[in-house]
């Protein structure tokens, strides 16, 4: 008989959080009912086929949906490896990173984050943050492609607590919006929220509907807030179009609840 080792099918099994499989699947079944009295999971060779079918539909919950899974990386623990790590793409968490490590200051902003970024270190935060450290020391050490050393990671088992990091981090701008220090504005990075500004007939995602109107089903379809909008364009000086689109620094409380009321939901710490 075959162990399950898979690091993904197992946490589902196990009840995990942190990942999502397909209960319905009749791989799924067959390892489920042969779990053991050590908490193993088995089958026949001859089903090998089903429960690989099984593994395919897991994927890993990372701590934001802008965090993306690889699973070509070896993830390491007290020195047993398994694949697959989370990257970071939160830009505060990445820029306070940075930051503490370089201690480097972006024009315009003095504050006790010189560099306009702050995440708060808490009994609530630092079990994210060490799981960072961790899975980037870890990533580094035991993988030799190139992007893996020059980015931060984590273990998937770690999500929630790495959430809990991303959700105590502040920036100058809005949820995962990124500063840009050369022209001192907001870089918009949700592309479904450029397009909510900026529906145009040849943005991503437009379609003619059945009755021959033109729809974009990449659209954020965020809350018509008149007050909100008009002061992210005229106090923000909101510019650009669905390609690449940005806003001033002031107006990020304003971008922060209209991002808040959008159907398709925008990366945002605390959201």
């Amino acid at each position: 008989r075959c162990k399950v080792e898979d690091k993904l099918a197992l946490g589902y099994l196990n009840g995990a959080t942190w990942v999502k499989c397909a209960e319905f699947t009749r791989g799924a079944t067959l390892v489920m009912q042969s779990r053991d009295e050590y908490d193993n999971y088995w089958y026949d060779l001859g089903d090998k086929h089903k429960v690989a079918f099984f593994y395919s539909t897991c994927n890993p919950t990372c701590a934001s949906t802008s965090d993306e899974f690889h699973a070509d990386l070896l993830a390491c623990d007290h020195g047993v490896c398994d694949k697959g790590l989370c990257k970071v793409a939160d830009y505060n968490a990445i820029s306070w990173l940075e930051g503490k490590k370089s201690g480097e200051s972006w024009p315009g902003f003095s504050s006790a984050s010189k560099s306009g970024y702050n995440c708060r270190e808490s009994p609530r935060t630092r079990p994210g943050i060490a799981a960072v450290q961790t899975g980037t020391e870890g990533a580094k050490k035991n993988n030799d492609e190139a992007y893996a050393k020059d980015a931060y990671w984590y273990d998937p088992k770690e999500a929630e607590k790495v959430r809990a990091f991303y959700s105590e981090c502040s920036g100058p701008c809005a949820c995962n919006d990124m500063y840009d220090p050369s022209s001192r504005r907001c870089i918009i990075t949700d592309e479904a929220v450029k397009i909510f500004f900026d529906p145009a007939t040849d943005a991503p995602g437009a379609i003619t509907g059945k009755n021959g109107e033109r729809v974009n089903v990449m659209n954020a379809y965020c809350k018509q807030l008149g007050g909100e909008i008009q002061a992210i364009k005229r106090q923000g000086n909101l510019l650009g179009d669905w390609r690449k689109m940005s806003y001033l620094p002031v107006v990020k409380n304003h971008v922060h609840r209209l991002y808040s009321s959008c159907a398709k939901h925008v990366p945002c710490p605390g959201l």
